[in-house]
């Protein structure tokens, strides 16, 4: 309870995050009832002590998780299953197209009409053909919708994560493009994402790319099989996905070269924030990636403003301004792993005194050393429930192999957009391909 004393924002934050996951299995009822009984007692609380008391901070977070819960998964989700059992033409845009052969093929679509009546709602699409269309691009067809239901539970959660709650189904291979999408930012990053894989993969080895593009970019298409499983044997798949540790490595290296450059601090650190922003549109916006972004933004903000950073609380800001946005965050498996880590790893960090103690010598780097296994395994352990409960089984050598593989894996995502500015320049670029290919391999 220590770690929380001093922290009651934190406690409410917490409240808040874990009735968004846990109130929506209440009925609408019921958790209509709580909202209101919740608001009143923060109300009649606050008149009565005349201020803003950490109860009352409970009691809100109490009730604008049950608001959430009610409009998105009561409102929202409701709206979009009420389409089950619909069919006919269907006009949608392609988002994204990951399987394609001549029996099936299978893509991410946003539907814009059902029979001729105007809607929204994303859908997973699945076609008995070969579906000739590519992101963009806008098609009409013939589907019936169905629900996700009574399918594979992790491939529900993947899409529910994404707030597709819904099937289309087409038999018929009459399917034709009838237009293109217009301008958007997501698809303005999405082709700056192509381009920079483009040129990842005309630089290096296809096992090296495949790396480098999965690590970087958050593109792990053609990741062998054999690769995943091996690191997932060892309990280090997570580093194929990106992830906070990801989007810190990648700034602190991006930091590390602009402060050389005598930028004042504070500009430097609006720098950083825009390059953080941009990092995370880039990569398609991840959950696990925006949680870190925002953290580092509260920091650089922090820093900005003269005030003190607590990186405890802005986990937790950043956690709840998710789940508070995207309800939808609670099932994505990726989003809870880089939280439960984080906190796993602030939970361990050496404290001020710890540091204090051991500032020079043999003490410095066995202090050093210590800390990143007390890290690890922190991270690790805070991480078991949930490797047991979706992967259904845990690495008793995680810990090891996450000690071993952290700074390899860090150098390769610093070294892949190095690789990228390299290749405009003869002779530079092969040489630091060469060294990629290599550490790759």
């Amino acid at each position: 309870m220590s770690f929380f004393e001093k922290r009651p924002l934190c406690v409410a934050l917490g409240i808040f995050i874990a009735g968004v996951a846990f109130l929506r299995l209440l009925p609408a009822v019921v958790l209509i009832v709580l909202s209101c009984v919740s608001a009143a007692c923060a109300l009649a609380v606050a008149l009565i002590k005349r201020r803003f008391t950490p109860l009352c901070a409970v009691m809100t977070a109490v009730f604008l998780s049950g608001t959430v819960s009610i409009l998105y998964f009561g409102v929202y989700v409701d709206s979009q299953r009420y389409l089950i059992g619909a069919e006919g033409e269907i006009t949608a845009e392609v988002t994204a197209v990951s399987y394609a052969s001549d029996y099936a093929s299978y893509a991410d679509v946003e539907i814009q009409k059902i029979g001729g009546a105007e809607c929204s709602a994303k859908a997973k699409l699945e076609c008995g053909f070969y579906l000739d269309a590519k992101r963009g691009d806008i098609i009409r067809l013939n589907a019936s919708i169905a629900g996700l239901d009574g399918g594979d539970p992790s491939l529900e959660n993947y899409y529910r994560a994404r707030g597709c709650y819904l099937v289309a189904l087409a038999d018929d291979p009459d399917c034709e493009v009838v237009g293109k999408a217009g301008w958007s930012l997501t698809g303005f990053f999405k082709s700056i994402n192509e381009y920079l894989s483009g040129r990842l993969t005309d630089s290096l080895d296809k096992n090296a790319s495949a790396l480098c593009r999965a690590v970087f970019l958050g593109d792990r298409s053609d990741l062998s099989p054999s690769l995943k499983r091996d690191f997932s044997e060892i309990g280090i798949s997570h580093m194929l996905a990106l992830s906070g540790m990801h989007v810190t490595i990648l700034i602190s290296g991006v930091f590390f070269l602009l402060r050389r450059t005598g930028i004042h601090r504070k500009r430097l650190m609006a720098v950083m924030i825009a390059l953080c922003a941009f990092y995370v549109l880039l990569t398609g916006a991840p959950l696990s990636v925006v949680r870190a972004g925002v953290m580092y933004i509260v920091m650089a903000v922090a820093v900005i403003l003269d005030r003190e950073y607590g990186p405890v609380t802005a986990l937790f800001i950043s956690a709840a301004l998710i789940v508070g946005f995207a309800p939808n965050s609670i099932f994505d498996v990726g989003f809870l792993m880089s939280f439960f880590a984080t906190f796993g790893i602030l939970a361990a960090l050496p404290s001020n005194d710890e540091l204090r103690v051991a500032m020079r010598g043999i003490r410095r780097l066995l202090s050093g050393l210590w800390a990143s296994v007390r890290i690890t395994v922190s991270a690790v352990a805070f991480t078991l429930p949930l490797n047991a409960l979706y992967f259904g089984k845990v690495s008793v050598i995680t810990p090891l192999t996450n000690l071993i593989f952290a700074p390899i894996i860090g150098l390769v995502l610093l070294l892949s957009p190095v690789t990228v500015l390299a290749s405009y320049i003869p002779y530079v670029g092969g040489a630091v391909a060469f060294v990629l290919n290599a550490l790759c391999s």
